[in-house]
């Protein structure tokens, strides 16, 4: 299920004529159902961060100035005051994952 309510981050103005349509945060809780073939056991629970960004760029194929105009984007999107809240969510995420896989 979903924790809280998923976030669509402001775009200021850099949205869809750079090829940028939306981004999203969220959380998902979920509980692993067993899958033998990949050594998942059944009833852990695990929480998903996600960032997902929309996007009419292509990602894939010839074009690969549009992947780096879309980091571009989001990363501009991520510096706008109006998203604070949300980014500062990520950042936390980003730094718990770090700290507990620092030895």
């Amino acid at each position: 299920h979903v924790v809280g309510a998923e976030t669509t981050l402001s775009l200021g103005g850099y949205g869809y004529k750079a090829g940028l349509a939306d981004v999203h945060v969220g959380t998902i809780e979920a509980t692993t159902v067993e899958n033998k073939y990949l050594g998942i056991r059944a009833g852990r629970r695990i929480v998903m961060h996600v960032v997902g960004a929309e996007t009419t760029l292509s990602l894939g194929g010839y074009g690969y100035k549009d992947y780096s105009e879309m980091v571009s984007q989001v990363a501009r999107t991520f510096q706008l005051p109006a998203n604070r809240v949300p980014v500062d969510a990520v950042w936390g995420w980003l730094s718990k994952a770090s700290s507990s896989t620092a030895a």
